[in-house]
């Protein structure tokens, strides 16, 4: 769990593990009116908060007739959109029971995967900023209560100061100059930086992507493909899939990539085909969906390559913050070794002169 997840969960926020909760109520409970209502009543009176809150609007939408579909997107930040985009489809093609304990699974699933066990975003740049500012402030206490009692010194003896601490005061002097022009747009920087840092990560645990996504059309295919297996399982036209999925999007280059492919689709073009000439789906791809249409089982397919192209994703989370992590290690270590380097030096030639 990241330390964005635990803030809001400790708040009473939407969060994975609450959604997932959520959707396995209604996955239970869905077809049975009264026990469906009891148990958002129970689960409500569990909770705290907004997210009590939220569960209590759903259930007086659902009382007054609304569909399910209908009462989540109206409660906003309840589920993610790809959930709610599912949900829509399930109830189009009569299999929302089994839509939900699948969305719960995904849900509970994709944010482990994200995170993994090692480090991760918001830990490194936390880990990163508690670490400079640690380094700063020691530096500063040394180029200001040390260093100067260190040159009376070496001008008492009346000798040079070695080369790495005179690289090291240049370095100082240099910086505290001009520290007028880069302290307050750094410091500005930093705050900004962890802002979208924040917003991006609830935005990821609340909605299911981050906020930059949109502009990038192969980060919303899984999404799209699991929806489009749904209506080939159900032989339902997969247009209703395109567009219960265009319905929740938000704009961006995706979004237009996506209505491509629906207007191509809806001029009875082959989907496989289609998805191949918007640039969705790369050659390899195509060619696997095709063997898979010859064989009747594309909406096995188109599944297994939306899990599939979701792992490779989620493994370039992992990897990258791991690459990141040890590369810090090593720039930090170098820092500290100049600076242990330049002041053990004029120690060691004072030492060397005295004795």
């Amino acid at each position: 769990m990241s330390y964005v997840q635990r803030w809001l969960f400790l708040t009473h926020k939407a969060e994975p593990l609450r959604q997932t909760s959520l959707l396995m109520l209604l996955a239970g409970s869905l077809g049975h009116g009264d026990s469906l209502l009891q148990g958002l009543r129970a689960y409500e009176s569990e909770n705290d908060g907004e997210w009590a809150g939220k569960i209590a609007l759903l259930r007086t939408l659902l009382e007054t007739g609304h569909p399910l579909s209908t009462a989540v997107t109206m409660v906003g930040e309840l589920l993610p959109e790809q959930t709610v985009t599912a949900i829509r489809i399930g109830e189009k093609t009569g299999c929302l029971p089994a839509v939900l304990l699948d969305e719960a699974k995904r849900v509970s699933e994709d944010i482990p995967q994200d995170q993994g066990t090692g480090i991760s975003f918001e830990s490194l740049l936390l880990w990163g900023a508690m670490l400079g500012s640690v380094l700063v402030s020691l530096v500063s206490f040394l180029m200001i209560f040390i260093v100067p009692k260190m040159k009376e010194i070496f001008l008492g003896f009346g000798t040079e100061l070695p080369g790495p601490m005179v690289l090291l005061i240049s370095i100082s002097d240099l910086l505290s100059r001009h520290a007028y022009v880069y302290a307050l747009p750094a410091v500005a920087l930093c705050v900004y930086g962890s802002r979208l840092l924040y917003k991006g990560s609830r935005k990821r645990l609340i909605h299911g992507y981050y906020s930059f996504e949109q502009f990038f059309p192969r980060l919303w295919v899984p999404g799209l493909l699991r929806m489009m297996s749904l209506s080939v399982a159900t032989e339902q036209p997969i247009s209703i899939a395109l567009d219960a999925t265009m319905q929740d999007m938000p704009e961006g280059r995706a979004a237009e990539k996506f209505s491509a492919l629906r207007h191509r689709i809806h001029q009875g073009e082959d989907p496989v085909v289609a998805l191949g000439q918007t640039n969705l789906l790369s050659q390899r791809e195509m060619l696997f969906l095709h063997s898979a249409l010859r064989s009747h089982h594309l909406d096995w397919a188109l599944r297994h390559l939306a899990s599939e192209m979701d792992r490779r994703r989620n493994r370039w989370r992992r990897l990258i913050p791991e690459m990141i992590g040890p590369v810090a290690v090593v720039a930090v270590g170098v820092i500290v070794l100049f600076i242990c380097i330049a002041f053990f030096t004029p120690m060691i030639q004072l030492l060397n002169q005295l004795s």
